[in-house]
């Protein structure tokens, strides 16, 4: 950041530093920035300099991040506040002193400030607009490729058995099916099973299946018998098997129609993280 000097004003009147000092005090701290102390010169070195009418400049200069206010006269200079804003750890907080330096007079251009921000890109958003590009690109690297087709229900990964193709399924209104088969497979008891879904006030969402294997597994648990679910978890899963193919067919339509979205994305990403990062 190219350095620039703030004139505040000179006196070559030693009667007048005090007043031109004041001035030069409330300007400094006009710039509100945190952790900056401001203090008088010294007034006997200063008025030494001063004779034979040389004048006593009040400026402040900002160069390198270093926010520096003196009075000087000759060779004698003398600090009045000093403060390195690129000693400032949190990436945040540092942005704010330069930005509040921009916004309090001209030391800081807006064009200085996109520079920095270019140069200094918040790490936290970095990493998050890097995340963003790998993830698309992974996502338009799939959509390419096509999906995974499991044979049949049984044969699905967990996630995608309890989540995708159950919301999928659900949305068809055959939600309970899969709810059935997925509580089976994860050892429910029998009998809450047949409460829940087989008997004729299920709990849950009654399955469609046959008569006879409803009334076997309702009779087993009016028995107090441990019901054989055996033919009871078959039909479903025969329904469901039969609809595992449209499920993928669909899934399959619904990617390749997201790829142009997908790469539009990716590009924007990859566009705005240049943009942070020049490269």
């Amino acid at each position: 950041m190219a350095g620039k000097i703030e004139k505040i004003g000179s006196t070559d009147k030693p009667d007048r530093l005090k007043i031109f000092t004041q001035v030069a005090m409330k300007r400094i701290r006009d710039y509100g920035l945190p952790g900056l102390a401001v203090r008088e010169p010294d007034y006997a070195k200063l008025e030494t300099a001063m004779k034979g009418g040389k004048p006593t400049a009040f400026a402040i200069r900002f160069a390198n991040e270093k926010f520096i206010a003196e009075a000087s006269c000759g060779g004698t200079v003398l600090t009045m506040a000093a403060l390195d804003v690129a000693k400032e750890a949190d990436h945040g907080k540092r942005r704010e002193m330069i930005k509040a330096i921009h916004d309090r007079g001209d030391l800081v251009s807006g064009a200085d400030l996109a520079a920095w921000d270019k140069k200094n890109p918040d790490p936290i958003k970095l990493a998050a607009l890097k995340g963003d590009v790998e993830n698309l690109k992974k996502q338009v690297e799939n959509a390419g490729k096509g999906i995974t087709r499991a044979k049949n229900f049984n044969a699905m990964k967990d996630n995608e058995r309890e989540y995708l193709f159950r919301n999928w399924m659900n949305a068809k209104g055959y939600g309970e099916y899969v709810d059935f088969l997925n509580e089976h497979k994860y050892g429910r008891d029998a009998k809450d099973l047949v409460e829940a879904y087989l008997a004729e006030n299920a709990t849950s969402k009654k399955l469609a299946i046959s008569d006879a294997t409803r009334k076997a597994a309702v009779d087993a648990v009016a028995q107090n018998k441990k019901p054989d679910l055996a033919k009871a978890v078959k039909e479903p899963t025969e329904k469901v098997d039969k609809l595992v193919p449209a499920y993928y067919d669909d899934i399959a339509k619904k990617t390749k129609a997201n790829l142009p979205a997908l790469k539009k994305l990716l590009a924007e990403r990859v566009a705005a993280l240049k943009a942070m990062t020049g490269k």
